[in-house]
This record gives structure tokens, C-alpha cells and sequence, in this order.
């Protein structure tokens, strides 16, 4: 009798285990409906909040883009900046040399600060038109 359990569960069990791996599979995509479908609720519930704050949110792009005009203007104008040569850099003694590495490095710096921020503005103007166009779908 023994050795028979032991033949059965021995045989049975892969099947058993088979069987549970096949529920768990339909438990798991009957929850995965379930959390889709939330997540869809939740999508049409932020839609609504943005659709409350449009004017919220175009006064923001209204004000990312006038910042992004005047951080272009800068960059513009570090950029002429740091393309000028001063003729008398050159000439003189060694510390005029020095002045002018330190004013380019510190061009340079600024230059990339603003390049940096008007990534920053780009990417806040691209996920408020990114709101506004899922708001008009």
C-alpha cells in the first residue's frame, strides 16, 4: 500500500504541478484585466484633472515659452561673446592671458548652464502639450 501512494504521487505529481502552473496563469490574466482596466479608470480621472486645470496649464506654457525666447536670446549673446577675440589678450603680459582663458571658461560655463536650462524648459513644454493633447482625444 505504501508503495503504491508512493507510485501515484510520484506519477501525479508534475501533472499536480502542471495543473497549478495552468490556474495560476488564468488567476493571473483574469487580475491583469482587472489592473488594466484600473489603470484605465485612473487614466480617464487625470484626464478630467487636467482638463480642470487648462488654464493652469496654459498660463505654464505660456510661461515656459517666454523663458524659453529669453534663455535663447542669452545663449545668443554668450555665444557672440565667446566668439569676440580681444586684440590686446595676446600682446600683452601673461596675466591678460590669463584673464582671458579665465572670461572663456567662465563663457563656457555659462553657456552650458543655459543650454542645460533650455533642455529642461523643452522637456516641461513637451509634457504640458503632451497633457493638453491627450486632454482634446
Amino acid at each position: 500500500m505504501n508503495v503504491c501512494i508512493q507510485f501515484w504521487a510520484t506519477v501525479l505529481s508534475p501533472l499536480i504541478g502542471v495543473a497549478a502552473i495552468i490556474v495560476a496563469f488564468i488567476i493571473s490574466h483574469r487580475s491583469t484585466k482587472k489592473a488594466q482596466q484600473q489603470i484605465n479608470a485612473i487614466g480617464k480621472l487625470q484626464d478630467v484633472f487636467v482638463a480642470a486645470q487648462a488654464p493652469t496649464i496654459m498660463e505654464a506654457k505660456l510661461k515656459y515659452e517666454q523663458e524659453l525666447e529669453e534663455i535663447e536670446v542669452l545663449i545668443v549673446e554668450v555665444e557672440k561673446e565667446m566668439q569676440m577675440v580681444n586684440p590686446f589678450a595676446f600682446q600683452g603680459a601673461r596675466i591678460d592671458m590669463i584673464k582671458e582663458r579665465e572670461r572663456k571658461r567662465e563663457q563656457n560655463e555659462n553657456l552650458e548652464a543655459l543650454k542645460k536650462k533650455r533642455q529642461e524648459i523643452k522637456e516641461n513644454l513637451s509634457l504640458i502639450q503632451a497633457y493638453i493633447d491627450r486632454t482634446k482625444n
